[in-house]
């Protein structure tokens, strides 16, 4: 698998959040805020509140921030990196906004305002549509019929539920009440990591006291004063969208291509879209560890040419013993000599210990 550098900040973004290493049917009302009298939930109590979330409809804007540690990279001149390079590294460190639409399990929509350029992903049913006006291009997926998690963690609902999943196990969780998000009362879901092998501190998900949808996720890393990722709203209303909001047609002049994923391999599970005939051809991935610690390694062929010499790899990652690395303050990717990928949110001393 040729690992290009256009997907090392993506990937790191990826590692960091470990849901990417990687319900019911109740929808609650909204409603005032509870007392100061009200009981505070049970961590057990608020974790099956956003499971329960999942039906609830509601629209609003979220606010996205990095600071990652990442280095700035030079706008122009002898050895910057190309305008398409240094567009991808903004994707995971420039704050962004996006207008986000919910209605149920199966219809989202969410618009990445940037600045003369708009990004959507919309999605109806087993329909999914990625738009990219500055590019100009449109990805149609066809999704299995049994599939209810979005193919992309897109709100901080579908960002909290992963997490559970992925790390929940292996952290040591607590409650806090009292915090204000978007100007709606919610309660603090805290992920402390059990292990001191990580780079990561904790997670702190915000969940609505209302509707036990989360509202916000904050992921923290060790020594670092703020969030080193926050996703989160700044406005919300839990009155259905209209269903306008879901339905896309594309430009005429975009380029369209179309992926089908609706024949779910045999012991395929409907939220995971393991029939994709391009995963499947690509070799496959390696976890060492466990939960916060775990390490991912990708076998590959020698980086190509294309991007080894890119600039912008030289400038994000630095030479270490057994090859080069990428180290930001939640993840960490070793790039070996003999062309294998390894990453984690980890020290890059335990990427090389596993890639020996």
């Amino acid at each position: 698998m040729h690992t290009s550098i256009r997907t090392l900040p993506l990937l790191a973004l990826g590692v960091a959040v470990p849901a990417a290493v990687l319900v019911g049917a109740l929808a609650v009302p909204a409603q005032a805020a509870p007392s100061s009298a009200a009981k505070a939930p049970t961590a057990q109590q608020l974790i099956e509140r956003i499971a329960k979330s999942g039906s609830a409809s509601y629209s609003g804007t979220i606010r996205q921030t990095s600071d990652l540690g990442l280095p700035q990279l030079p706008a122009a001149g002898p050895g910057s990196a190309s305008s398409d390079d240094t567009g991808i590294v903004d994707i995971v460190t420039a704050p962004h906004t996006a207008k986000v639409y919910v209605h149920g399990k199966s219809q989202q929509r969410v618009q990445v305002l940037d600045q003369l350029a708009e990004r959507d992903i919309v999605r109806d049913g087993s329909s999914v549509w990625i738009w990219d006006s500055k590019q100009k291009t449109a990805q149609h997926l066809v999704l299995p019929s049994t599939t209810s998690a979005s193919p992309t963690p897109t709100t901080p609902s579908d960002l909290a539920k992963r997490l559970l999943t992925a790390v929940q196990k292996s952290s040591t969780v607590s409650v806090t009440t009292g915090a204000t998000v978007a100007g709606r009362s919610a309660d603090r879901l805290v992920l402390t990591p059990k292990t001191d092998q990580t780079l990561v501190a904790k997670v702190v998900v915000s969940v609505d006291h209302a509707t036990g949808v989360p509202l916000k996720v904050a992921v923290d890393a060790r020594g670092q004063a703020g969030d080193a990722v926050s996703v989160g709203f700044t406005d919300v209303s839990f009155s259905t969208p209209d269903s306008s909001r879901f339905s896309f047609t594309p430009p005429k002049s975009a380029k369209v291509t179309t992926k089908d994923l609706s024949a779910a391999l045999p012991g395929a599970k409907g939220d995971h879209l393991t029939n994709d005939p391009d995963a499947t051809a690509a070799p496959k991935p390696a976890v060492s560890g466990t939960g916060w610690a775990s390490v991912v390694t990708l076998p590959s062929a020698k980086l190509p040419a294309d991007v080894s010499g890119d600039p912008l790899f030289s400038q994000l990652t630095t030479a270490v013993e057994g090859g080069r690395a990428l180290q930001t303050s939640l993840v960490t990717v070793l790039f070996t000599d003999d062309g294998r990928v390894l990453a984690g949110a980890v020290p890059i001393s335990t990427l090389q210990a596993a890639a020996s």
